[in-house]
């Protein structure tokens, strides 16, 4: 039972950074965009 949240956890932990990753991605490429 712990190590299932442990493991859903860490797994949005994940998810987090890529969402994270890609809106900075975004913002740089509209800021690009924008010069």
């Amino acid at each position: 039972e712990y190590n299932n949240k442990l493991k859903i956890s860490r797994q949005l932990q994940k998810a987090q950074d890529a969402l994270i990753k890609m809106s900075e991605r975004m913002i740089e490429l509209d800021e690009k965009k924008n010069q």
